[in-house]
């Protein structure tokens, strides 16, 4: 009996370990990635404006819809090994060899194919150069695929620094390199050689930190694993077909010059977004999976980092769609004035994306990966048309159809995961009600100054009065309100830290 119970205290305690240094693993990947993500989010922004000033929006129209299709056969060539390697730990060293071999193998298939298809899509979309930009960027294959089990493992043992390290260095030399070709007139071709650069860049130094060999794919040996990744890419094409529908439609119906001023609005409006989301794809899919089996830590730690994540996103959302007018009008000048309305309309939508971003996550390690196979479908059914219908409007309605039909469209999404974890919608709403308040306040704040203010006086004043008012106003209303909230907050990253 005595065995038994000393027994049982010392599983408690290695548990309570084990536990304390995920938390320590996942607070020191937030720190390195965030720290480097920021960092060079910094540097990506001043590079986006002074390359935009040397581009047209035809340039970037051009460039756009050719990503757009090459990142849909990625995903489908990529064939969600990397997710697979992540989430499966039972996977042998042999298992992880051939999925190895199987990403190669579809990567020359897609390079191959993208070869092929690039005759009938520069004749559907009569493109100038079109053929050739969609070619060359399709090496991106190839250079791609080398990398996808490499970098899922890298993320599997939890070690974020080093990729942290290889996306900071890789944005760095990106900036330093579209800037120089901007401003040699390489126009379009600028966008297309740092695509190819970005790839062999990221290729290049996960290779060097972590490799594994190759071996050919058996069916037998993967029949388990290329089940789970086939949901995967299953919804990883519905997702991606549907989130890039409104590019097609606005560079099919509206024309290449004003689809360059949409992808310029979406790409503002995510540019403080993406490095979010981009910072949770590399931290959380490795960190669920650890703890997919602790139902009470996956509970925790979805509340937990879906409120920080509000705390951040919310404000820098609403503050870019607040701001969207001054700023267009003082940095980029009357050429992209088109982008107004929608990128203050992508700016709330954003958001809302960048908070539902950890469920998907959940339904994955929680092995429901068939539900949110069906998921993404159902908004794949939904909302190309409504962009369709939106484009009659301009780029303002194809805006419009994200901000309206995604909260709805996510409604399934938030009451599946919720319950797979046992998370009521009070407790939900009690974590995100803190930043919604004091967004509102912000909002009161920048519509005042904005109301008092005129126009015709120097906009750069006007825009940083509007910058400072909200920013203090946000902050001041979250200390004097949901101070206690703060301090429970820090004082778990303090004992995760210790």
């Amino acid at each position: 009996m005595r065995d038994d119970k000393s027994a049982n205290i010392v599983k408690l305690e290695t548990s309570d370990r084990s536990r304390q240094q995920l938390e320590q693993s996942l607070v020191h990947g937030f720190a390195w990635s965030g720290l480097i993500k920021w960092t060079s989010q910094i540097v990506s922004w001043a590079s986006t404006f002074v390359v935009a000033h040397f581009l047209s929006p035809s340039d970037y129209g051009l460039v756009s819809i050719a990503a757009v299709y090459l990142g849909l056969l990625t995903l489908i060539g990529e064939f969600g090994v990397g997710t697979t390697v992540i989430t499966l730990r039972n996977l042998s060293e042999e298992q992880i060899a051939q999925l190895n071999g199987l990403a190669l193998i579809t990567g020359v298939v897609g390079f191959l194919g993208s070869c092929v298809l690039a005759v009938p899509l520069s004749m559907f979309f009569h493109f100038s150069g079109f053929r050739m930009v969609f070619i060359v960027m399709s090496i991106v294959f190839i250079i791609s695929s080398l990398q996808s089990v490499p970098s899922a493992l890298l993320q599997r043992e939890l070690r974020f620094k080093a990729t942290a390290l290889i996306d900071g260095a890789r944005s760095a030399i990106l900036a330093l390199f579209s800037v120089s070709l901007a401003v040699a007139g390489f126009r379009y071709w600028t966008l297309v050689f740092s695509t190819l650069l970005g790839a062999c860049l990221s290729t290049g130094l996960t290779l060097r930190l972590r490799n594994h060999r190759f071996a050919w794919p058996r069916l037998r040996s993967l029949r388990s694993a290329l089940k789970f990744s086939g949901d995967i890419v299953g919804a990883r094409v519905a997702w991606y077909c549907y989130s890039n529908a409104d590019f097609i439609v606005a560079g099919r119906f509206l024309g290449q010059s004003e689809l360059g001023t949409y992808t310029f609005a979406w790409t503002l409006a995510h540019l403080p977004l993406e490095r979010i989301t981009g910072l949770l794809n590399t931290v959380m899919p490795a960190f669920f999976s650890a703890i997919q089996d602790d139902l009470a830590s996956l509970r925790k730690y979805v509340l937990n980092v879906t409120q920080a994540l509000a705390l951040v996103t919310f404000p820098a959302a609403v503050g870019i769609s607040l701001v969207a007018s001054d700023f267009v009008h003082s940095a980029l000048g009357p050429r992209w004035e088109g982008a107004i309305v929608p990128l203050e309309l992508l700016a709330i939508y954003g958001a809302i994306r960048t908070v539902d971003s950890l469920l998907p996550f959940v339904l994955i390690v929680t092995g429901d990966t068939r539900r949110f196979l069906w998921l993404s479908l159902m908004n794949l059914i939904v909302l190309p048309p409504a962009f369709y219908f939106g484009s009659r409007w301009g780029a303002p309605g194809i805006a419009a159809a994200w901000l309206v039909l995604y909260p709805v469209l996510s409604v399934p999404l938030f009451w599946l995961a919720l319950r797979k974890i046992q998370i009521s919608g009070r407790e939900y709403w009690r974590t995100i009600c803190p930043p919604v308040v004091g967004v509102a306040f912000m909002v009161l704040a920048v519509s005042a100054i904005k109301a008092v203010l005129p126009i015709s006086g120097h906009i750069w004043w006007r825009l940083g009065a509007e910058v400072l008012s909200g920013a203090i106003v946000y902050s001041g209303s979250m200390f004097l309100l949901f101070k206690d909230m703060l301090w429970a907050a820090l004082r778990r990253i303090q004992t995760a830290v210790g």
